[in-house]
């Protein structure tokens, strides 16, 4: 009976994970996004919280938010893709129907093989942990896509898939070996999604490094596909880390043309400003279409700058904190950005993407009370000796380039 029983209960699972399929109920994409975005934003969180913490670097940081913005960028692409049609309904039943009867005769032979007891295992775990439980669910599809590829070596779409899930569990070396073997067996037809993929594996194994094979295979990915998101993304930030900034620009340019979640415009927007300045050209202009459409966002554009009889007092190991919060309010602040002082003269911009906690971000206020503050241990809390200026913004100014001036130091 424990073994009906246990089937029981994964069936019900199952039922449950496919009610959005067997119902036919559309608009999955749009709820998807609005999750991937929920997402990114925790993560730029955490990333913030740990910067703030000294856990890890600035360099660390800003490579941990590309990477993000990559992640976010290709789930919006998969989010995008229609997922409902005319037959999906029938289609839908039938998974269900397969997936009950599949789970029932495993279940029944591993009652009667002692399995069963695996199963139950799980189940619990599934209970107690139901990140370990994932994870272990993902590396046992892992562990049969593996076998499976010993019998049908020529499969590229199993190689890449099984790419796709080395990357998601971490295992990148096993990922990159994955991917070129797919991209070796399409050699005559190479398609560009694997071959970004092979290469953001490597751009992970180098340590963020785009130089030599990443960045080669992202070219060839550009010259299959020129608009490809993902190869754009990563051939800019590869052009920027080889001081080619004019031809980041280019790369950001052509991939701001295309679809994009509001968050992910709002980080190239931003990234796009600083390398047309260090390429010394003008900013870039938005489409016609991009431009017309409102912003989604309020976003503080700041010129901070540090008063001349306080340059050398400033180190190289202090850091800048730019702060944003509602004037005259207690709380967290809504926006903080953690950059090294020694960037200065440099322009910052906040807006939701730099929320420190849920629920409150920039959007949320009509005025702001800015403060830039160069902290002599780190912390982000003022201190005694610090350096700071501030000053107070309303929504006519978002969007505006506004000079703040740190002009002061705390008694």
């Amino acid at each position: 009976m424990i073994g009906v029983w246990m089937a029981a209960i994964v069936l019900i699972a199952v039922g449950l994970a496919l009610w959005p399929l067997w119902a036919g109920r559309p608009g999955l994409g749009p709820r998807r996004r609005t999750l991937n975005v929920a997402g990114y934003r925790g993560r730029l969180t955490e990333i913030d919280a740990e910067l703030a913490a000294g856990t890890i670097t600035a360099e660390a940081a800003q490579a941990l938010r590309e990477e993000a913005a990559a992640r976010l960028l290709a789930d919006a692409e998969e989010a995008a893709e229609p997922r409902h049609d005319a037959g999906s309904d029938a289609r839908a039943w039938g998974l269900f129907a397969a997936a009950a009867l599949l789970i029932v005769l495993v279940s029944g032979l591993g009652y009667w093989f002692g399995d069963s007891r695996e199963l139950a295992q799980w189940i619990e775990q599934s209970r107690r942990d139901p990140a370990g439980a994932q994870r272990l669910s993902i590396e046992s599809m892992v562990a049969r896509m593996e076998r499976r590829l010993e019998d049908e070596p020529q499969d590229a779409e199993g190689w890449a898939m099984l790419g796709r899930s080395y990357f998601v569990i971490g295992r990148h070396e096993d990922a990159a070996v994955a991917f070129d073997r797919a991209n070796r067996l399409t050699a005559a037809a190479p398609r560009a999604d694997w071959l970004a993929s092979e290469a953001e594996v490597h751009v992970m194994l180098q340590g963020h490094d785009f130089r030599g094979l990443p960045r080669q295979l992202f070219e060839r990915a550009l010259a299959i596909e020129p608009g490809h998101p993902k190869a754009l993304w990563y051939a800019g930030l590869a052009a920027a880390q080889a001081g080619e900034f004019a031809l980041a620009v280019e790369r950001w340019q052509a991939l701001r043309e295309g679809e994009l979640p509001d968050e992910f415009r709002a980080v190239l927007d931003e990234r796009l400003q600083e390398l047309a300045q260090l390429a010394a050209k003008p900013a870039p202009v938005a489409s016609a279409a991009a431009s017309a459409d409102p912003a989604p966002e309020p976003r503080l554009v700041l010129e901070i700058e540090l008063a001349d009889e306080l340059a050398n007092s400033v180190g190289a190991s202090d850091v800048l904190f730019v702060i944003a919060r509602r004037p005259d309010a207690p709380g967290p602040p809504l926006a903080v950005r953690r950059l090294s002082a020694g960037m200065l003269p440099t322009r910052v911009v906040l807006d939701d993407s730099h929320a420190m906690a849920p629920g409150m971000k920039l959007s949320l206020a009509d005025e702001w009370e800015v403060v830039a503050r160069i902290s002599r241990d780190g912390t982000p809390q003022a201190k005694s000796g610090d350096f700071e200026g501030r000053l107070r913004l309303g929504r006519g100014d978002a969007g505006k380039p506004v000079a703040l001036r740190i002009d002061r130091r705390l008694p």
